[in-house]
């Protein structure tokens, strides 16, 4: 009978090579899926499929009352009437109040909470994250801290922290938000509300307080 050709044997090099890159590979898959469980576990953890339904503003008519002055106060300023600059301070418990009480407000009380803690105004919201490639239809909500300060002459907003169920938004995230803002905070000013900033003289936030200066 006629020999069988021998096989060839795989080269050991070779066959330690196939190892090696195979190995390479199911690591780079375990890698990935991992990778992809804990950014599925972060979104899960920061963000929610539907809004968080924002707390119930309850405006008694004790509240109306007292607040109405302050309500019609404003609008004079702004509308050019007033015969010096306009004060109004205003509590931090009062501002969700507020905007119930003025017409003009209920539109964003339908977006958001108000308060202040000390020096700081925090907004309590909700953001729709779909210009951000797999949170389409997600949001985050939660806590804004705001350092804010107005005058005539600029707008200073700058974001402390974001909280999340008591979580706070990691510092590289912060230090983006403001970057953006400040690279458009001439445009933010100018487009959202261009009919009344050149009233505001001033607006400062401490002790709990809200103060602004309306010019005549």
């Amino acid at each position: 009978m006629p020999k069988q050709p021998q096989k060839k044997k795989m080269p050991a090099w070779l066959k330690w090579l196939g190892i090696i890159f195979g190995s390479i590979i199911l690591l780079a898959i375990a890698i990935a899926l991992i990778a992809w469980w804990v950014f599925c576990d972060l979104r899960n953890a920061w963000t929610k499929k539907e809004r968080v339904p924002l707390p119930e503003v309850v405006v008694t008519k004790e509240d109306a009352a007292r607040l109405q002055p302050t309500y019609r106060k404003v609008k004079q300023a702004f509308s050019g009437k007033a015969t010096s600059d306009t004060t109004v301070v205003l509590e931090s418990d009062d501002l969700d109040k507020f905007l119930a009480v003025a017409n003009e407000g209920r539109q964003v009380k339908e977006m958001a909470r108000f308060r202040v803690e000390g020096d700081k105004i925090v907004v309590t919201t909700d953001v729709k994250l779909d210009r951000i490639p797999m949170f389409e239809g997600r949001y985050v909500s939660g806590d804004f801290y705001w350092d804010v300060k107005m005058d005539d002459k600029a707008w200073n907003f700058h974001l402390v922290t974001f909280k999340v169920d008591d979580r706070l938004l990691p510092e590289w995230i912060v230090n983006h938000v403001n970057k953006k803002i400040e690279s458009k905070a001439d445009e933010l000013r100018n487009h959202y509300a261009p009919e009344w900033t050149h009233k505001l003289k001033s607006l400062t936030v401490q002790d709990g307080k809200i103060t602004a200066v309306i010019s005549k």
